[in-house]
């Protein structure tokens, strides 16, 4: 919560909307919390949020003691659950929490461990929404964080895994890329939802400095795939330095070399040569520094789940298709 106070009252309905259905379903998992997180919001989201504590029982209001932003108050939030299974959604109603059972069901028909909720129409002005795309998938591919190009922050998680993965996810950690440490088992699902902020005419809460930042932490999050080619133009330099090396000494002792150009084929090839030990030591240090900056962040060697419960939700939602998608 930071600048919602106006949709509050309508989430919390929504929420026991939810709550409603599945018991009128009998269905074998219920809506038992619902974690709120204050990050020293700018409006009077605090005085809704103590009536949102007294009128519905799962209600669960944490304060922070400023403001950390989306990801910090997400994992403070994650880190406050006990479910089975984790849900993260905006408090603007732009992620509707009647959406939740369909993304639920197609979490556990699949065994998936991770379901992203992603909008298929435009949110924010055309070019904001190409920007974030693109973005994501180049971050995707030069991080080699993969799993960041479905990232959306609209998530249904299995509860054991989106705990461990905000356990270990600092301030410079994207939450996203450490559910990747714990898991494979994702999608992005694409809804249909549009930005109650946008249709009112308010401003995003994210500036341009905030979403380079996220940008920025997305892409040091992963392992760094690119700073690999490092090693690949040092091979190569090296590779084409002994070529040119054995090509001028063939040239010397036949008589063919050029005696006008004598210097500068050695000088390019002890410079191609000496450039490549460089950039490949370059890499034997640029791996040392990611493996140790992985282990800080607390990247596992493994992890244990336990799927045998989906079964039985899997088989109630396909006697009664939640609606939605």
């Amino acid at each position: 919560m930071y600048a919602g106070a106006n949709y509050l009252a309508d989430l919390g309905e929504a929420l026991e909307q939810l709550r409603l259905d599945l018991r009128a379903a009998d269905a074998p998992i219920d809506l038992t919390e619902v974690v709120f997180v204050n990050d020293e919001a700018r409006d009077d989201s605090d005085l809704v949020l103590a009536q949102l504590e007294e009128n519905y029982s799962f209600a669960n209001v944490i304060t922070l003691s400023r403001n950390y932003g989306q990801h910090g108050a997400t994992i403070a939030g994650i880190l406050h659950t006990t479910g089975d299974w984790v849900v993260s959604l905006d408090e603007d109603l732009q992620h509707p929490p009647q959406l939740v059972p369909a993304l639920l069901a197609r979490a556990v028909a699949d065994q998936l461990d991770v379901v992203y909720g992603y909008p298929e129409g435009r949110v924010h002005s055309a070019f904001r929404d190409w920007a974030s795309r693109t973005a994501k998938r180049v971050i995707a591919k030069v991080s080699g964080a993969d799993q960041l190009n479905l990232a959306s922050s609209f998530r249904v998680m299995r509860g054991p895994i989106a705990r461990a993965a905000a356990s270990t996810a600092s301030h410079e950690t994207y939450l996203d890329a450490a559910l990747s440490w714990f898991t494979t088992r994702a999608i992005r699902v694409e809804i249909d939802t549009t930005d109650p902020r946008v249709q009112a005419g308010e401003e995003s809460g994210y500036s341009l400095k905030r979403l380079i930042g996220h940008a920025r932490r997305a892409l040091t999050s992963g392992d760094m795939r690119v700073l690999r080619l490092i090693g690949g133009v040092g091979i190569v330099g090296v590779t084409a330095a002994v070529i040119l090396g054995v090509r001028l000494a063939i040239l010397w002792a036949t008589g063919d070399l050029n005696r006008d150009a004598v210097g500068w084929p050695s000088t390019f090839s002890a410079l191609l040569f000496f450039g490549g030990i460089l950039a490949l030591q370059l890499m034997v240090l640029t791996e040392y520094a990611i493996s140790s900056a992985l282990h800080l962040r607390g990247k596992p060697a493994y992890f244990t789940v336990d799927r045998s419960r989906d079964t039985e939700l899997a088989e109630h939602f396909a006697a009664h298709p939640p609606a939605g998608l």
